[in-house]
């Protein structure tokens, strides 16, 4: 359909939500919006309780696609995500297109999709990778993303600090980079330093640089993939597809990324909301049995390029040993404490804070 059903008035489901006993329990939290200047909130965020009956609030207006509010920085949304096969995304698609409408930004050029190029940030010892993988419920991660949409020029870079509790994510800063600063940033440095770039602007990232100088962060990872998305203007509701997720190790976010280093064979779907899913998009994740998942493209990429034995040499990095460890500060508003286990031999465990990861 190219416009929303009118005869269908979406309803908003409650927090906790009962899917199909193939599939996983979602869980959702209250709103996180409760509570919150709405300056700390995507903009979407501030018309989630919008009327039908009034004109639908205006998307955004960076002529880019999945625009957000970049100014101070805050974003806070909920994030699931599920696996489908493409075999069976197709129809997922068309159940979506029912009651939602294709990304103005796409849809206006003549396109159904984008590219999506995300250079991630980590330490020599993948601090962000292996936290990820430990659990922790507050992670953050850095990344360096931009947008490119079929018969337009490549959007500006961005260069985020992303936070993610449980399934809230928070953009805790934002800056917008310029391919001629970027590419003037690389020649003139060789690589990217964060430390200088977040010098360059310390109103958006001033709670952070302290942190940053003292972590050892350094590009890692580029990840490239295709994002099909589909927008509710009258809800605080976004849902994609991405596809033909592929990664390479590398400090050059230009870098081409060939479709043999392709990760997935399948489709991520993705649900981006504040407050929950309406009743319909509950009955298209029962009628697949969709299943959710934790999955992180970046922690997918790492382990990907490891097991195929190209990309990094050597072993993958494991922490050191508690005695010659470095105290890592976390990159974001929450310090966690954990525990670490010496190998033998080694110093007894202590516990410090450590950087952790984002799902991608």
């Amino acid at each position: 359909m190219t416009e929303l059903a009118s005869h269908q008035q979406p309803r908003t489901m409650t927090p906790h939500l009962q899917p199909a006993a193939s599939s996983r329990d979602i869980s959702m939290s209250a709103s996180p919006c409760v509570g919150r200047s709405p300056a700390l909130l995507d903009a979407n965020c501030e018309t989630s309780q919008t009327s039908p009956t009034l004109p639908p609030p205006e998307l955004p207006d960076a002529g880019r696609p999945d625009a957000r509010a970049s100014a101070p920085g805050h974003s806070l949304r909920i994030e699931l995500k599920f696996i489908a096969s493409q075999m069976v995304y197709p129809a997922i698609r068309a159940d979506v297109h029912q009651f939602m409408l294709r990304d103005p930004h796409v849809s206006a050029v003549g396109a159904d999709r984008y590219v999506v190029r995300t250079l991630y940030f980590d330490t020599p010892f993948l601090d962000s990778y292996h936290a990820r993988l430990d659990g922790h419920a507050y992670r953050t991660r850095l990344r360096l993303r931009r947008y490119e949409m079929p018969g337009m020029p490549p959007s500006d870079w961005f260069l985020e600090i992303k936070g993610k509790l449980k399934d809230s994510c928070l953009k805790t800063g934002r800056i917008s980079l310029p391919d001629t600063l970027l590419q003037d940033h690389l020649r003139r440095y060789r690589s990217l330093s964060v430390q200088r770039l977040f010098e360059q602007n310390p109103s958006v990232f001033s709670a952070h640089l302290p942190q940053l100088w003292a972590s050892p962060l350094q590009p890692t990872l580029l990840v490239v993939y295709e994002r099909e998305p589909f927008v509710d203007p009258r809800q605080s509701l976004r849902v994609t597809f991405d596809s033909n997720i592929r990664t390479v190790p590398t400090n050059d976010p230009y870098e081409p990324v060939s479709p043999t280093r392709r990760i997935l064979d399948t489709v991520v779907v993705e649900m981006k909301f504040v407050e929950g899913i309406p009743l319909w998009l509950h009955a298209v994740i029962q009628k697949f049995q969709l299943a959710r998942v934790g999955l992180s493209k970046y922690c997918s990429g790492i382990e990907a390029r490891w097991g195929a034995g190209t990309g990094f040499e050597g072993d993958m990095p494991s922490r050191p040993a508690p005695a010659a460890a470095r105290r890592l500060p976390l990159v974001g508003p929450v310090e966690l404490g954990r525990r670490y286990r010496a190998p033998a031999g080694a110093e007894r465990a202590w516990d410090g804070p450590e950087s952790a990861a984002l799902d991608a």
